[in-house]
């Protein structure tokens, strides 16, 4: 199926009031998996050496790498970011920017550099 054929899918179904907001939980979810996983091995971490950083256990960073975990926490969010030398940002969006996001789940989309390798602060 064609990008444009899902963007136009995806707009048909999101006139369903709940559709729309499961699709988005999903797509939340599955995103944060994803970075969560690249930003590990963007650093040449193991889950254990993530796990032991932010003082969580490893198959706790199993489950939040599987897609499926649901138990995400402001606070568990801002471990795992102080873990990673990174800020984290939370913030309401609308509905549209999944259509933008949709297709960004690469490396290159969600990996960060931590503060020492950031390029804005390197002289």
């Amino acid at each position: 199926m064609s990008r444009q054929r899902i963007r136009e899918d995806i707009r048909r179904n999101f006139a369903d009031f709940e559709y729309r907001h499961v699709y988005a939980d999903e797509q939340m979810l599955i995103r944060l998996s994803f970075q969560l996983y690249y930003l590990r091995k963007q650093r040449g971490w193991s889950k254990v050496e993530l796990a032991e950083r932010a003082g969580l256990r490893e198959v706790t960073i199993t489950q939040m790498e599987s897609g499926n975990y649901e138990l995400w926490s402001i606070k568990t969010l801002k471990r795992l970011a102080e873990a990673l030398d990174l800020r984290l940002t939370v913030s309401f969006e609308s509905f549209g920017t999944i259509l933008s996001e949709m297709f960004k789940c690469a490396p290159k989309y969600l990996e960060r550099p931590s503060f020492n390798d950031d390029l804005e602060f390197i002289d």
